[in-house]
Order: structure tokens, then C-alpha cells, then sequence
């Protein structure tokens, strides 16, 4: 079984992730000369995603978290260090206009 999310809460994830992730990475991405990567943590009674972004130092190659994520249930981006600012505006304007839609929604229940 894999980890379960509401869907809205996925569909921004997902969205984050195809947008700021380099190199054909699904987790990593460069920001302010800087390369991240984020690790999703437990799994949550409510839906929403909770996780860590981590910091890779180039030059021993060890990692640093950096801070910690959270996607609430709806959709709602609440934290997500070191992403740009455009992504994070874009993320909700997508939910604002009802993109990050539940299944349930899309079957108009």
C-alpha cells in the first residue's frame, strides 16, 4: 500500500514537483545557486503532506534540512522552503481557480 494523501493535497505535490525538479529528478531542484531536495514524511489522518526539504552542501556532499513542508488537506500550500515565489503564487492561483479538484468533485458528488 502506498501513502495516502487527499487528492487535492497530491495535486499540488505533483504539480511543485514536474515544475521546479531538475535533471529528470522527481525530488531535486536548484534555487538560488542552491540544490534541495524534498522527503516526504508520515502519512497523515487528515490528508495533508507533511515533509522535509533538505539541503545538499556541494562540497562534502552530506545533506542539512532545511525546513519543513506542509500541503493542507485542500490543496492549501501553508509551508514549502526554497521553492521561487512565482511557483508558490502559481500553486495557488491553480487551487483558487479549482484545478487541484477531489475525485469526488470531478464526478460532481
Amino acid at each position: 500500500m502506498g501513502y495516502s494523501c487527499r487528492h487535492e493535497a497530491g495535486e499540488c505535490l505533483d504539480f511543485i514537483m514536474r515544475t521546479i525538479c531538475i535533471n529528470g529528478s522527481s525530488n531535486t531542484w536548484s534555487f538560488k545557486k542552491d540544490t534541495y531536495f524534498f522527503e516526504r514524511g508520515r502519512e497523515n489522518e487528515d490528508g495533508s503532506i507533511t515533509g522535509s526539504v533538505w539541503k545538499i552542501d556541494p562540497a562534502t556532499n552530506h545533506c542539512r534540512r532545511s525546513g519543513g513542508v506542509k500541503i493542507a488537506p485542500c490543496g492549501r500550500l501553508e509551508r514549502f522552503p526554497h521553492i521561487p515565489p512565482t511557483i508558490r503564487t502559481e500553486a495557488q492561483e491553480k487551487r483558487n481557480r479549482g484545478e487541484f479538484k477531489s475525485v469526488y468533485q470531478m464526478l460532481g458528488f
